[in-house]
């Protein structure tokens, strides 16, 4: 990854690896999402434009409503570039119906119009204890 990290913040996320069955309600449930985002800039945007891509997960259901997010802001260095945020998360299983909403917001900070921001959002399966999730998403600003 290229860029200045200016600030990570982590909590906590969820979802289902491999085929593997979530455990049952009340049963704690920890691991990693890996969020590899490709962020593709105008061409008109100066280099060295701060960049905030913000990755979130809610864990839904009823019951649910706990969360993990990661943060980090990046410096322009080429048209098209890749960010990794890895976010951890341990949580409580809901009783019913779990499942992980996924988000990722890339907004320019500073000297560059926030209106040319992108999002995307997914629902995710929710993953295996100790798992490793990686999400892979491209963005374009």
């Amino acid at each position: 990854m290229s860029g200045s990290v200016l600030r990570i913040a982590s909590l906590a996320a969820l979802c289902l690896a491999g085929g593997a069955q979530p455990a049952g309600a009340g049963t704690t449930i920890k691991g990693v999402f890996k969020a590899v985002v490709t962020v593709v800039t105008p061409v008109a945007m100066p280099l060295q434009t701060p960049i905030q891509v913000k990755v979130s997960a809610i864990l839904t259901g009823q019951g649910g409503g706990q969360s993990a997010t990661g943060v980090l802001v990046v410096k322009k260095t080429a048209n098209s570039q890749a960010v990794t945020i890895n976010v951890p998360y341990q949580w409580t299983l809901p009783a019913a119906s779990p499942v992980v909403r996924f988000s990722i917001a890339v907004t320019p900070t500073l000297a560059y119009p926030a209106s040319n921001s992108a999002s995307v959002s997914m629902a995710l399966p929710v993953p295996a204890n100790n798992a490793t999730t990686t999400v892979a998403v491209s963005t374009r600003l």
